[in-house]
């Protein structure tokens, strides 16, 4: 079903790269093409789309520094942001549904909510006033960021936690699936002196390198190693290997105090949503499909409800870069046809910015699921902080036009 998606997305790709193309060479035909260095609109380009994979808006980046650098004018601006990403975004959303594991129908689901509330809802929202929109997406942003820290400090109970032992089914609304995950606990030096000479003795390490997987009996060594040393290891941890032993730079005395163990094990990982917990998914992608035609993104939101609503964090990657896939080649079109966007900019930025994509995207698929929580959180505490920075200046350009 992924690979249907896929092909959905790449085939509304094709349309837009043509147009794109044709304008760009119209327009230098015509002696149009903007004069602006190409150079400087790649590089932002790359990085703002490294960004905007990692969650932080590439339109608040790129319009920063367009505006900077005078790349782009300001009649021009929104079809340049939209257009530009148009491509990159296509990347996003291939690298990661290909990716990361979702279930089918909750990642369907929620990326055509999306795309309904950007076709049906975009007008209904549109008749609200932007300030007010702006005020109340700050309010909920900062009221979920605090939510969202309080659970990473394990003071209030949030989602996204794997099960203790391997699972593949439903429980309470959450879709599970078992997977390998990568677990990191700190020891004592003499606990990993004992560790190293187990893999040593068995022949699993040679010069610091693994070079066989353990067998069970040298797990259970392990295993016991790390229990006598404080480490509780759950009984379903299978085919317990050790990738490294690392030293960190705590030293006390001349003598290094604390030491890491990095093991895998197995492990049902909450990857959907069933029941009430879906229809909320849904309501609420449909609502963020509409803000999004508006200029309020939908990453930071979509993030924080999927992880509130139990999933795994990185299972909002795939479905937020698949609701936005869809919706920009059509946005991006219409830019294109009215000939309202910067077509040196567009090529520049969809031609540079699917590199920093590719970057990025490698760094979430390695981070940890602790180094993903801290990211969702920075994520939308930056988010609520430019939320509240365009509600002050929407409001002063209202007090403005009535002075």
């Amino acid at each position: 079903m992924a690979k249907i998606l896929l092909g959905i997305m790449i085939a509304s790709g094709i349309p837009f790269t043509f147009m794109l193309i044709k304008a760009y060479m119209e327009r230098k035909a015509e002696g149009r093409l903007e004069e602006e260095s190409f150079i400087k609109i790649g590089l932002i380009g790359a990085l703002a789309n490294f960004f905007d994979t990692l969650g932080l808006s590439s339109f608040a980046i790129e319009t920063s520094l367009f505006k900077n650098f005078n790349l782009v004018s300001d009649e021009k601006l929104p079809g340049t942001l939209n257009v530009g990403a148009t491509i990159p975004t296509l990347f996003q959303a291939c690298i990661f549904i290909a990716a990361v594991k979702v279930d089918t129908l909750t990642l369907f689901s929620m990326i055509f909510a999306a795309l309904a509330g950007a076709v049906i809802g975009a007008g209904l929202i549109s008749k609200l006033p932007k300030k007010t929109i702006q005020l109340a997406m700050g309010i909920a942003l900062f009221s979920m960021a605090i939510i969202l820290l309080a659970g990473q400090l394990n003071l209030f109970p949030v989602g996204g936690k794997s099960l203790a032992e391997p699972f593949d089914g439903v429980k309470n609304g959450l879709v599970y699936k078992t997977m390998e995950i990568e677990e990191t606990k700190e020891m004592s030096q003499a606990s990993s002196l004992k560790i190293s000479k187990v893999l040593k003795d068995n022949k699993v390490v040679k010069d610091g390198d693994v070079i066989k997987e353990m067998s069970e009996t040298v797990s259970s060594e392990i295993k016991q190693i790390l229990e006598t040393s404080g480490i509780k290891i759950d009984e379903n941890v299978v085919n317990l290997k050790i990738k490294e032993i690392t030293q960190i730079s705590e030293v006390k005395d001349g003598k290094v105090v604390k030491q890491m163990v990095t093991f895998k094990r197995m492990t049902g990982v909450p990857i959907g949503v069933v029941g009430t917990k879906l229809i909320i998914a849904l309501i609420g992608n449909f609502v963020f499909g509409a803000l999004n035609t508006l200029g309020i993104g939908l990453f930071a939101p979509c993030m924080t409800m999927v992880y509130l609503l139990g999933m795994a964090p990185i299972a909002a990657f795939p479905i937020m870069m698949g609701s936005c896939a869809l919706l920009l080649p059509f946005a991006g079109m219409k830019f294109i046809k009215e000939d309202s966007h910067s077509a040196k900019a567009s090529i520049g930025v969809s031609i540079m910015g699917p590199i920093g994509v590719v970057i990025a995207a490698y760094l979430v698929k390695s981070m940890n699921v602790s180094v993903l929580k801290w990211l969702l959180i920075f994520v939308v505490v930056y988010t609520t902080i430019m939320m509240f920075k365009s509600y002050n200046e929407t409001s002063a350009k209202e007090e403005k036009k009535v002075a």
